[in-house]
């Protein structure tokens, strides 16, 4: 597989000012550098975020291998409502179904499009569609309305990461702590000025979609509670990690194994 690696380190590195396929990498950067989530008041962002990678969402999109342990599970204790707080709701929520696309297909016209099209992974991995969806012939429904909330478990989460898939103008995510009060929120027009200024600096290819993979903290003093979905026109797609994707490090195969071998000989001794 062919890789174009470029590292955000302060400024954006370019090739040849020319716009290219493959996979945008990015250096952790410090809470005090990060990107700022919009807010509706002055001060510091209560909600920051890195791009961890990118890659266009047509032919060289990469995210198998970026975020290939990325699906649609949704994250441990969380759950799913119809609905939003205010300002891309009404402020009522009630229950829903996670809004999983199981593909095939992965893609379908006017509905959903999957964050790993053009890999190996378009046709298999699942993930969530917001504002997009089909009913199947056997009577299966993938995706869900616009616009859903998912809640976290306890008072919310301080640092999560999520792959975004096809990001559309008329995409937006917005956050909210336990009181219901908006810390931010995000803006697909945002984000894709960020990744088209290394993808297409000159602005030779306005029409292609990107991917990404972010991590989104919440800065001191304030916890994420919940994450507000919407999408005007078609669908917001989405992954969050799946833990059992997550290879155990070769250091913890060996635990597993010094445990097994612990365990047999305490067997033996005991018979």
């Amino acid at each position: 597989m062919k890789f174009s690696t470029f590292v955000f380190a302060g400024a954006l590195a370019v090739s040849g000012g020319m716009a290219f396929a493959g996979t945008i990498t990015f250096d952790p950067k410090p809470a005090e550098t990060r990107s700022g989530v919009s807010t509706f008041s002055d001060g510091a962002p209560a909600v920051t975020f890195d791009i961890v990678a990118a890659s266009r969402q047509g032919s060289g999109n990469d995210a198998d291998a970026y975020a290939g342990t990325y699906d649609g599970t949704t994250p441990l204790g969380a759950e799913w409502f119809n609905g939003a707080f205010k300002p891309l709701g009404d402020g009522s929520l009630t229950a829903a179904s996670a809004p999983l696309v199981t593909p095939p297909p992965g893609f379908e016209s006017g509905a959903y499009r999957s964050p790993f099209q053009n890999t190996p992974l378009g046709e298999t991995q699942t993930f969530f569609s917001i504002g997009g969806s089909k009913t199947t012939e056997d009577g299966v429904t993938n995706g869900g309305g616009t616009p859903m909330t998912l809640e976290f478990a306890g008072s919310g989460v301080t640092k999560f990461s999520f792959l975004w898939g096809s990001i559309d103008s008329y995409n937006e995510i917005e956050f909210f702590d336990e009181d219901q009060t908006s810390l931010g929120f995000l803006l697909a027009d945002t984000l894709n000025g960020f990744i088209n200024s290394v993808f297409d600096p000159e602005g030779n290819e306005p029409g292609l979609e990107n991917v990404a993979l972010l991590s989104i903290f919440a800065e001191q003093d304030f916890a994420i509670k919940y994450i507000a979905f919407s999408s005007t026109t078609a669908a917001l797609e989405i992954a969050f990690q799946n833990p059992a994707l997550v290879p155990l490090p070769a250091s913890g195969l060996l635990l597993i194994g010094a445990l097994g071998g612990l365990y047999g000989a305490r067997r033996r001794r005991k018979a």
